[in-house]
């Protein structure tokens, strides 16, 4: 399997992301939930504060995939190809 550097590139810089958007929700709705203890609130917005490390750990793998394919759509454009090969019109995953 071939792998580009920026392929490793955007799994490592996608994961850093991931983790930084995960503490950033996780901690907001903690606090949240701490808060709304205080407070009467709707059963929704209990069921989401509740629930705070899956809605952080879902949202964190929103911005792994959204970089992933931001990141990957912009190195395939106008990357250099080997002598003797010209690019075709789909994009290869390097599977091969």
């Amino acid at each position: 399997m071939k792998v580009w550097h920026d392929r490793a590139l955007a799994i490592a810089y996608g994961t850093a992301i991931e983790g930084w958007i995960y503490l950033i929700v996780h901690s907001a709705l903690t606090l949240l939930e701490r808060k709304a203890a205080l407070a009467s609130l709707s059963g929704a917005v209990v069921f989401v504060l509740q629930r705070a490390s899956m809605f952080a750990m879902l949202l964190g793998l929103l911005g792994f995939v959204v970089f992933q394919w931001r990141f990957l759509k912009v190195s395939e454009k106008d990357k250099p190809q080997p002598i003797g090969q010209e690019r075709t019109g789909a994009p290869s995953l390097g599977l091969t």
